[in-house]
């Protein structure tokens, strides 16, 4: 089970980015992928496992995206759901990620899925449910990987 939802995180990044690169094929920039995800408190074990296993799923495809490098911007969520719309702005707008993969928090999520609609930032959740999260994933905003 691990193992298929790595494969289908890393999938459905692929997939994303393949896509969006079709304007961005001449673009030599590394993928910037912005973790927000908690690296402190109760669910830090999700936050690093993710993040691994992201980086391991990454590393075997030849450490690349689409072509193109990876660069890691990774910010704590601290499963704080109060905190997420800044964090997701700073990810969005201040380090410029292309896509955005957190939390395992659902109420982080809804915080982040807020800023994400304004913006049209691409995430991809692979951990938090939510019914309003499955509505706007539906709409094209986020993927979302859990069970």
């Amino acid at each position: 089970m691990k193992n298929v939802k790595k494969t289908t995180l890393v999938a459905a990044l692929g997939t994303t980015l393949t896509l969006s690169a079709m304007g961005l094929s001449a673009n030599e920039d590394p993928v910037k992928l912005g973790l927000m995800l908690p690296y402190s408190g109760t669910y830090t074990a999700l936050g690093e496992a993710i993040t691994n296993g992201l980086k391991l799923a990454i590393e075997q495809e030849g450490g690349q995206l689409g072509g193109r490098d990876v660069e890691y911007v990774e910010l704590d969520s601290e499963a704080d759901p109060s905190k997420a719309p800044q964090n997701m702005s700073r990810l969005v707008n201040g380090d410029n990620v292309d896509f955005v993969i957190g939390p395992v928090h659902s109420g982080v999520a809804m915080g982040m899925l807020r800023v994400a609609k304004q913006t049209g930032a691409i995430m991809i959740i692979p951990n938090a449910g939510l019914s309003y999260c499955q509505i706007l994933c539906m709409a094209g905003q986020a993927a979302v990987l859990s069970d």
